[in-house]
């Protein structure tokens, strides 16, 4: 393990071996790590010039392309514990209608999404072999230990509905929840017009790719869609304020996960919970995700979270629109720095070497 050595808020830091801890044989073998403060603008070419040799936890598929076309360096990559999602207003307004709700799921293309938002500019075919981004197949942790392969949709989970793009299957049901199509193109029910206003942070490039898609899609469908855009922390007060819950049916966040269990679910979906931006309220669901936390028996936990996400997606009180990955770019000097979703540089620090 190190120890401080040097400090400065504008430069950075510096650490050395602690003299007064025992490493096992064959780790921490570097003696010095030093911490640079880089802008993000530099980083790159830092890394590039060798005055830096490891550049932690990047999405930009910019400076990952690059990279994997530099002889010198080279990267490696993990599903990021963060989800991007859509969620509806489930207490007031059309979207208390979970058939609304589905919908405008099936109306949203998020696989064109990704494909648009997170693609490769230039870089080299082994880079490109990597996945940048992916539709996760419920709203949950896709670094999740035991369901991170159903919830990224590498494997398919018997019963969960994953709401693929087909406008033709959002038409049936807004006919069948008895949304008729008039004349000017929009759906109305008991004389009221299917208007959706979707909050929005201002400054979100992604929702630039996004709301252009939906726009369309929900207007083939007979859907008004309205945008409001806020400043973030206004957004979040907003769309957290009961008082509020007339003005909005759709906003959107993203989420970082606090580790590789399950147990955030609760927290978004239990009924009256601070967290649960969707006002979702679901007895059933309750008891679901109260057995799933409190068992001992962590199969039965993850076998009770199964049934959680199927039961989650069926009441669809947030549509999963991203997940994506992390990369680290190195020097290839830099060897053996065995990292994950929650296991950064500095912990992969034991095993790390330099050539």
């Amino acid at each position: 393990m190190s120890k401080l050595n040097k400090y400065s808020k504008a430069t950075g830091a510096s650490f050395v071996r602690n003299e007064n801890f025992k490493a096992k044989k064959g780790e921490y073998s570097i003696d010095k790590v030093i911490i640079k403060v880089c802008s993000t603008s530099t980083e790159l070419n830092e890394l590039q010039k060798g005055n830096v040799d490891y550049l932690p936890e990047n999405a930009d598929p910019t400076k990952i392309g690059q990279v994997s076309l530099d002889d010198n360096l080279t990267f490696n990559t993990y599903p990021r514990a963060t989800e991007g999602y859509v969620y509806f207003n489930c207490a007031q307004g059309p979207t208390a209608n979970p058939a609304v709700r589905k919908a405008l799921a099936y109306a949203t293309d998020r696989q064109g999404f990704v494909d648009s938002f997170f693609s490769w500019e230039k870089a080299s075919k082994e880079a490109k072999k990597e996945k940048l981004a992916f539709v996760p197949a419920v709203y949950a942790n896709p670094a999740s230990a035991n369901l991170g392969t159903y919830i990224r949709g590498e494997e398919a989970l018997d019963g969960l509905e994953t709401y693929e793009f087909n406008e033709d299957k959002a038409n049936q049901i807004l006919d069948e929840a008895g949304w008729e199509m008039a004349d000017d193109g929009y759906r109305y029910k008991d004389g009221q017009k299917l208007r959706v206003r979707f909050m929005i942070a201002e400054g979100s490039s992604s929702l630039e790719t996004l709301i252009p898609m939906i726009e369309k899609t929900y207007k083939d469908i007979g859907v008004d869609l309205k945008q409001t855009i806020l400043e973030f922390n206004s957004l979040l007060s907003k769309t957290s304020d009961d008082s509020a819950l007339g003005e909005w049916e759709m906003s959107c966040l993203a989420m970082s996960f606090t580790g590789v269990a399950n147990t955030d679910l609760n927290s978004m979906l239990k009924t009256g919970d601070v967290n649960n931006y969707a006002r979702l309220s679901d007895s059933e669901l309750d008891s679901l995700l109260d057995e799933a936390m409190y068992t001992t028996d962590e199969a039965k936990s993850t076998e009770l979270y199964k049934q959680v996400m199927i039961k989650e997606n069926d009441l669809l009180p947030y549509l999963a629109l991203y997940g994506n990955q992390n990369f680290n770019l190195y020097n290839k000097r830099v060897k053996n720095m065995k990292t994950g979703p929650i296991h950064n540089w500095s912990q992969a620090m034991d095993t790390a070497t330099l050539d």
